[in-house]
């Protein structure tokens, strides 16, 4: 069965095939950050979600864990999104992480409402 994301994720790899000179785990990263904001903003995601997501739109090179009991890919996959916690992006949207272990939550915010955050 087909994704219900499948219309964003032709967008989005549209896009971003079109930039150059980008490490493909950072431009993988691009295309998962603007996915998760076009779900909307106050949208947090499970790691689950987050695997399923890319294993839908072949993010990450099948450093994507299978299913939830692949615990040493499971590991690999979280220090791989682990590096981009807090990471702002091109498209002027940064990632977060909240929370931990099970209760931990991926999120995307726009610069802009960062700034209001912190003022």
């Amino acid at each position: 069965p087909r994704s219900t994301l499948f219309p964003y994720t032709t967008l989005f790899r549209s896009h971003l095939d079109t930039v150059a000179d980008i490490d493909p785990e950072t431009a993988d990263m691009e295309r998962l950050v603007e996915f998760i904001h076009a779900q909307g903003h106050e949208v947090e995601l499970t790691f689950r979600q987050i695997a399923d997501l890319c294993r839908e739109n072949d993010l990450f090179d099948g450093r994507v864990p299978a299913n939830t009991n692949a615990r040493v890919k499971n590991t690999e996959f979280s220090r791989v999104l682990l590096r981009f916690k807090n990471r702002e992006f091109s498209n002027r949207l940064t990632f977060r992480i909240r929370g931990s272990g099970h209760a931990k939550r991926y999120a995307v915010q726009p610069q802009e409402q960062e700034m209001a955050a912190a003022a």
